[in-house]
């Protein structure tokens, strides 16, 4: 299974949320990027620091240069993610007063001393590419017990590099969650084997 793993909170079991790679379209018909952008950023902290809190400070400058560089031609403040993330259930803030977030402003977020991080009852969460998250949600590929991926015997692939990107990855072990991060639960894993799964399970 592809490595980029970020937790996603899902609303239930085994459904995939949008993870990084790309946001909803805003009224205006452009993307959204900030909440992704913010969730690559805390990513790439994971390695080295686990799920510390990242305070807004030491965040502001970086999440700036990743929306002006990826986001929509029009200035975007790297409060927004910071504080609409916790809307989703997977990200929360703190700040020297308690939790909840004081809001987008920087000014306020700097001035509470915020943070934020991963939820830490995130107990449900893969990270996929945009092609094997489609073939979850339809059942292609999935979950055993022991943690390696299930490949159904009803996909058929006609080229090469199909046939690499599904059935070759039949039996191979998932890696591990990042540090601080939760395995998917069992529960989860047969609710997708149950119910979204094709089966049956390709063998070899």
């Amino acid at each position: 299974m592809p490595r980029r793993r970020a937790a996603v909170r899902h609303r239930r079991p085994g459904a995939l949320t949008r993870g990084p790679g790309g946001g909803p379209a805003e009224p205006s018909g452009l993307p959204s990027p900030h909440k992704p952008l913010l969730l690559l950023y805390a990513l790439g902290g994971f390695q080295p620091d686990g799920n510390r809190p990242i305070p807004f400070s030491a965040a502001e400058s970086e999440l700036r240069k990743l929306l002006k560089e990826y986001g929509p031609p029009r200035d975007t403040s790297p409060g927004y993610p910071f504080h609409h993330l916790t809307s989703d259930g997977l990200w929360l803030v703190e700040t020297r007063h308690g939790p909840d977030s004081p809001g987008p402003e920087p000014g306020r977020l700097r001035d509470g001393q915020a943070g934020g991080g991963f939820h830490p009852d995130l107990a449900n969460g893969l990270c996929l590419c945009a092609i094997h998250h489609k073939l979850f949600d339809k059942g292609v590929v999935g979950l055993t017990q022991e943690r390696t991926v299930a490949v159904s015997a009803r996909f058929v692939g006609r080229s090469q590099a199909s046939r690499d990107m599904v059935p070759a990855l039949a039996g191979r072990p998932v890696r591990d969650p990042q540090p601080g991060l939760d395995a998917v639960e069992p529960d989860h894993i047969g609710w997708h084997s149950r119910q979204v799964f094709r089966l049956p399970v390709r063998v070899g």
